[in-house]
This record gives C-alpha cells, structure tokens and sequence, in this order.
C-alpha cells in the first residue's frame, strides 16, 4: 500500500531500481524504474497511488543455488530482468539483475537477444545468429556444462526463428499461427 513518491525515494536513497512488493492477492511483486514510468503517465497524483497497483506479479524466481547459467536462461524464458533469489527455506534473499548477471558472465548473450529484437530484417538476424555460435564456443571453453549451454542456445534460437518468422510472415498469419521449429539446431 505505500505510495509511488515514497518508493521513488527509496530508489534514490537504497540506490536501486526495483522493490519487492508483498501483500499482492497473487503473492510476490516488483515494482521498478520501467514500472514508475507506467505510473507516470496514469496521469493519477502518485503520492495518492499505491505501488501495489502497478507491481508486476507473480515474481519469477531462482534459487541461491542454482547455476547463474539457469538463472541466465530463465531470464530469458520468462523474458523479465530481474530474478528474486531465494534461500533453502525459500525466502528472498536478493533480487538478481539481467545487466548485472550478463556483465558478471562477460559474454554477449544480452546483446545477442537485443540485435535479435531490434533487427528489421533477415540480413540484420545474420549476426546475431553468428554470434550465437560464437558464444556457444566462448562458453565451452569456459567449462560451461552442456546441459546449461543447450539451455541457453535453445532460447537463443527460438527467439531468433521467431523474429524471422515475425518478419517473413504476414501478420495475420502470425497472429493467427503456432511456430514449431523441428530437427536438429545444429544445423
């Protein structure tokens, strides 16, 4: 229930950018930075506005223990960037950023995903497409397990052949259409 204006000033003061909302109906939430500019342009006073009416919820989540390769992969799963990471007991005890996992990581997997996005047509997906192939070799030399690269490259890929298909695709059919991409990545 606390107001937007005293959670902007937690941001300045906590020098942070996203808070954990609880007392949702559907649990867990976050507010951040990119959430604050929804509320913005409600045009409603925000020292009247609950931050629980903007949360983004249910929070998406990993354990302290898990590989930062998962949590770099669901990350891109769930297509959020932050992660609440929780304890044994499953309480949080930290919330894990996009930026900061794929600066802590050094490879390009952001940005891969970013060239993906932004592309405007097939010949702008060829190096990102590449650079897939190149990370997947930065990884393996890096002692990444197999299991964890396969994971990533899959998201990888699948986002990549769905923006070709955004882009080769009329939009009706795409919005009316289901994509299944069959056989061997690898090729």
């Amino acid at each position: 229930a606390t107001d937007i204006v005293s959670v902007t000033r937690l941001f300045q003061e906590q020098r942070t950018t996203s808070v954990l909302v609880s007392g949702l109906p559907q649990g867990l939430g976050i507010f951040s930075n990119t959430t604050l500019q929804r509320a913005i342009l409600d045009g409603r006073p925000l020292a009247q506005l609950a931050v629980g009416e903007f949360a983004s919820s249910p929070v998406v989540s990993v354990r302290a223990s898990d590989q930062l390769g998962d949590a770099m992969a669901q990350l891109l799963r769930a297509r959020v960037h932050r992660l609440a990471v929780l304890d044994d007991a499953g309480q949080v005890c930290g919330i894990l950023e996009a930026l900061d996992l794929f600066s802590f990581l050094a490879n390009h997997s952001h940005l891969i995903l970013v060239q993906i996005e932004q592309a405007h047509d097939l010949q702008a997906l060829e190096q990102p497409a590449a650079q897939i192939t190149q990370l997947l070799a930065a990884l393996h030399r890096g002692g990444t397990r197999i299991a964890l690269m396969a994971q990533l490259v899959q998201q990888l890929n699948a986002r990549l052949f769905e923006r070709a298909w955004q882009m080769l695709a009329p939009a009706d059919l795409v919005a009316n259409s289901c994509l299944f991409v069959m056989g061997s990545e690898g090729r």
